[in-house]
């Protein structure tokens, strides 16, 4: 289910920066996990899940942390600009119809 909403994401990742922002959370989730499991219950499912921590969750958390930071720019940019985008350039193109 993630590679397809990091298939949209990677076509665009300050417009969908919200899947950017789960798989972000996905990431952080499993180590805490993977901690949960080998420290606190003391049972892991083989010693090599670790490793696969490192190579498929901790390696991404940088990645997805700036793209999210680059999102959260733009966003702030546009702002004090002025620029409307996404949900706020519909409500107003709604109100701007409502009024003609």
């Amino acid at each position: 289910v993630y590679g397809i909403g990091y298939w949209f994401a990677a076509r665009d990742p300050l417009r969908h920066w919200p899947i950017v922002l789960v798989g972000l959370l996905g990431k952080i989730f499993g180590p805490i996990g993977f901690i949960d499991a080998y420290f606190i219950q003391g049972s892991i499912p083989t010693p090599w899940f670790g490793v696969t921590l490192l190579t498929n969750d901790i390696v991404w958390w940088v990645p997805f942390a700036l793209m999210l930071k680059r999102a959260w720019e733009a966003a702030e940019f546009d702002r004090r600009a002025g620029l409307m985008t996404g949900a706020d350039a519909a409500r107003w193109r709604r109100r701007e119809r409502a009024r003609a």
